[in-house]
C-alpha cells in the first residue's frame, strides 16, 4: 500500500441516510479539484447529505506511489500509471471509507462518483466496470466514445470553420 493523498469533509454529512459522493481526481493536485467544485462539496453535499471524498489521482499532487517523484517517474516504476491502477486505488479507497469504525452506517451507502474531463471518463468506466462498488457516475465533459471510434475528433473544427459571416 502507498500514501495517496484524499480529502474528506463531513460538512453535510447526514449520518442517517447520506450517500458518499466521491471526486475521481485526474491531472492535478487534489486540492485544485476541491477548491474548483462548489457545485460537488457544497450544493450536491448539502441537498443528499452527503460526505464528500476527493481522491488524488497516482502520479499527479503529492501523491507518488514510490515515495518520490524521481522514484515513481523512473522508467521501472512509470509503468503502473493506467487507468486500471487509478480505478484500483479508488476501489481500495472507497472500501478503506466504508470501513471506518466511527462511520460503520457507510458500509452500505451509495458511493456516487463525479469528475470531469479525463476523472469524468474514470468516474463512468468505474461504473461501468465496479457496478456492485459503485452505484452512480456524474461524468462531466467525458468524451467516452471518441475511444470506441464513434467520434471524428475533428469534429469541432470542423463545426466552428464551417461558419459562413
Amino acid at each position: 500500500m502507498w500514501d495517496m493523498r484524499y480529502l474528506i469533509n463531513w460538512q453535510y454529512y447526514n449520518k442517517s441516510q447520506g450517500p458518499i459522493l466521491f471526486y475521481t481526481g485526474n491531472e492535478g493536485g487534489v486540492y485544485s479539484f476541491y477548491n474548483n467544485s462548489g457545485f460537488i462539496v457544497d450544493t450536491l453535499a448539502k441537498k443528499l447529505g452527503a460526505v464528500v471524498v476527493f481522491a488524488e489521482h497516482r502520479y499527479y499532487g503529492k501523491s507518488w506511489p514510490f515515495k518520490t517523484e524521481a522514484s515513481s517517474m523512473s522508467r521501472e516504476n512509470v509503468k503502473y500509471l493506467t487507468v486500471p491502477q487509478v480505478m484500483r486505488d479508488y476501489i481500495n479507497l472507497i472500501n478503506v471509507i466504508k470501513g471506518d469504525h466511527d462511520h460503520l452506517e457507510l458500509a452500505d451507502r451509495a458511493t456516487i462518483l463525479a469528475g470531469g474531463s479525463y476523472g469524468g471518463m474514470l468516474s463512468a468506466w468505474m461504473r461501468m466496470y465496479f457496478p456492485n462498488q459503485v452505484q452512480g457516475a456524474l461524468a462531466a465533459s467525458a468524451p467516452i466514445l471518441w475511444f470506441k471510434g464513434y467520434i471524428n475528433p475533428n469534429v469541432w473544427s470542423d463545426i466552428a470553420s464551417s461558419v459562413v459571416l
